[in-house]
């Protein structure tokens, strides 16, 4: 497959028109961390689950990983975790934590993958 075929998978946040905030988990002992989702239906699910039905003006909205480090380094910045496909009744409970990870280290994992990403999208040098 081509590098131009490949197509980054992306993520999806729950959040207001203009990313202005995410959807973010409570985390004991930890603050609050951004929810993150792999899939729309996970989102849409969760936001169903939490009894959110989008007239509070909140929607799933796909996020590039080059765009999701970019709000994680600017806007999002603020926010110490990430949480990975959250469930909304384990909020405060005893998984969360274990698909949580902080988010400076999110932001490293990411960036690595954006770069690698970039890269094999260049023309091979004649």
């Amino acid at each position: 497959m081509a590098a131009s075929d490949r197509v980054s998978p992306g993520f999806w946040v729950v959040c207001p028109d203009g990313f202005r905030g995410p959807l973010a988990v409570d985390l004991p002992d930890l603050g609050r961390a951004v929810a993150l989702f792999s899939f729309e239906d996970e989102a849409l699910l969760y936001l169903g689950l939490r009894g959110l039905n989008g007239s509070d003006g909140l929607r799933a909205r796909r996020v590039s990983g080059a765009g999701l480090l970019s709000l994680l380094r600017g806007r999002w910045a603020g926010y110490r975790s990430v949480a990975l496909d959250p469930i909304p009744e384990l909020d405060a409970g005893t998984l969360l934590p274990l698909t949580t990870t902080s988010r400076e280290r999110f932001v490293r994992f990411l960036r690595s993958v954006v770069e690698r990403e970039a890269t094999a999208a260049l023309p091979a040098a004649l």
